[in-house]
């Protein structure tokens, strides 16, 4: 396939948060200029026009050599052409080039947010949040915020740093409309010092003990646990929620049809407590009186069949 237009020399980002665990700094520094670039967007350019979030469709000049861009130029590839790419390359080319970090139902702006929050979790973790090779699965944890926290992902990641990452993937944090993309601004600014220099990789973390990495370790493990025992439940009961609501309507239906059976016999008549006697003039008063319900009840076994 061959595409006509000006020369870009850049790096793709979902391939520079690939290779974030051998180049940690350039990759934070780049997604400095993500963030700034799609800020400078937001002030430009309409929800409706703005390019598609995907770190595939952002290229970056990592390298301060070119003589036509400076270190840092970020480009947005049109939709239609990283689409094409990405599908050309298989069902792997376009998981990680666009659906691992973006959430599938967020409107653009919104969606730049939770992007640049899952490349984040990714350049500090080594991993990404929602690590899965099955689409529809990868999707399903972003709809409900399956995900290891930042402080198990990433032991000793500074508080200020993994508090904003964590809120951008989190479900009860969207809806907010535009406004969202302005938040971005809190995740690059808890990316440079005091005096707006980029921070450090490693500046970024606290050191810890072998005693908390141990206790971390623990506490992830049953986290881990607790987490999957409850996202089984609950996509069981989701799952199975028509077949769950067709029995327990059966069951009231039968509970209502026994409990009518129960009343339906208790109101009948009874001999109980009668002496035979009592019972044989109870029958016959029943049958002068044409109460067929008595005579049932004073007759067991066949006998009075002989009664007409």
């Amino acid at each position: 396939m061959l595409i006509y237009g000006p020369d870009f020399p850049g790096e793709r980002f979902d391939r520079i948060i690939a290779e974030s665990g051998r180049r940690q700094d350039e990759a934070l520094e780049l997604l400095g200029f993500w963030i700034r670039a799609w800020k400078a967007l937001e002030n430009k350019e309409s929800p409706e026009g703005l390019p598609a979030p995907w770190p595939a469709a952002a290229l970056a000049i990592a390298s301060s050599k070119n003589a036509v861009y400076p270190r840092g130029t970020v480009f947005f590839a049109p939709e239609p052409i990283v689409r094409r790419c990405l599908e050309a390359e298989g069902p792997s080319g376009w998981l990680n080039g666009a659906v691992r970090y973006t959430h599938p139902d967020l409107p653009p702006l919104e969606a730049v947010v939770y992007c640049a929050g899952t490349m984040l979790y990714h350049v500090f973790s080594g991993l990404p949040p929602f690590p899965g090779d099955d689409i529809d699965l990868v999707r399903q944890d972003m709809r409900e915020g399956v995900f290891i926290p930042l402080r198990f992902a990433a032991p000793g990641l500074n508080a200020g740093i993994a508090a904003p990452i964590t809120s951008a993937l989190a479900p009860s944090a969207r809806g907010a409309g535009e406004s969202r993309l302005r938040e971005i601004a809190v995740l690059e600014k808890t990316l440079e010092t005091e005096s707006g220099e980029r921070l450090e990789f490693s500046a970024c973390f606290n050191p810890l003990s072998d005693r908390e990495i141990a206790e971390l370790q623990a506490e992830k493990e049953q986290f881990q646990r607790k987490s999957g025992l409850q996202v089984k439940t609950r996509r069981f009961f989701t799952r199975n929620m028509l077949a769950l609501g067709g029995g327990l309507l059966a069951a009231v239906i039968l509970g209502f049809i026994i409990a009518s059976i129960i009343r339906g016999r208790a109101a009948q008549p009874s001999t109980r407590g009668m002496s035979p006697q009592e019972v044989t003039e109870t029958y016959y008063r029943a049958m002068n009186e044409l109460d067929h319900s008595m005579m049932d009840a004073c007759v067991i076994r066949g006998a009075g069949k002989g009664t007409s």
